[in-house]
């Protein structure tokens, strides 16, 4: 891969690149751009300009989903927060509290999204396993729903240990129901593997993952 250069850049010359870069595919530059400043930006842009059309393409829609992902994520998390201050205000008005509040959600969950389709991946197998000294052990699974979400890996009272974890995603079960020809997934199934160190027991871990015809993707999500 080759290195970013980074250096100082005007709003001008990026402008002037993002007009070039628009010209040659036909659709504006897209990065998530969370964070980075504009030489970073210019960097990238002049890295992916020389990629041929259709892989830029790709590239692109996986750089959109990210943002989309991103996006929907603080919009849960807002909502969620809000509703949440809500439902406190109210209770401290009724009774008095008397423990902590158990978890509401499981401490691993997922996110499946179809870049060829434009949306969530429904219907999508996924089994998570964590490594033990003798090889991979089960430790739940679940399906993907109309929101390509699978909160069923884990119970939300399941206590996470330090250790290695697998999430395996059944990419041909979900090609199939598609309508797409038996065995013809170029990646038939998507392993992701992550750790969770002893300070992080006791966070949340969310999983998605990104599909492409012919690639994938994931990050560490909230």
């Amino acid at each position: 891969m080759a290195l970013l250069t980074l250096g100082v850049c005007s709003p001008q010359e990026l402008s002037a690149w993002n007009a070039r870069y628009e010209a040659k595919f036909g659709h504006t530059f897209i990065v998530c751009a969370t964070g980075r400043p504009a030489n970073e930006l210019l960097a990238l842009l002049r890295q992916r300009y020389p990629t041929a059309p259709h892989a830029e393409l790709v590239r692109a829609a996986a750089e959109q989903a990210q943002i989309t992902a991103l996006r929907l994520d603080k919009l849960v998390a807002a909502l969620t927060a809000r509703a949440e201050r809500r439902t406190g205000a109210i209770e401290a008005h009724v009774v008095a509290p008397t423990s902590v509040a158990p978890p509401t959600r499981p401490p691993v969950t997922t996110h499946v999204l179809d870049l060829s389709r434009g949306g969530p991946a429904a219907g999508v197998p996924a089994t998570l396993e964590v490594q033990e000294r003798g090889g991979w052990s089960v430790l739940g699974g679940g399906v993907t729903d109309v929101e390509g979400r699978c909160a069923s890996l884990l119970s939300a009272t399941h206590a996470l240990r330090a250790g290695t974890y697998r999430i395996t995603f059944d990419v041909a079960s979900y090609h199939a129901s598609c309508g797409g020809t038996p065995g013809a997934a170029f990646y038939p199934s998507c392993a992701v593997t992550f750790c969770v160190t002893p300070a992080q027991v006791a966070q949340h871990f969310h999983i998605p993952l990104l599909l492409a015809p012919f690639g994938y993707s994931t990050y560490r999500g909230s």
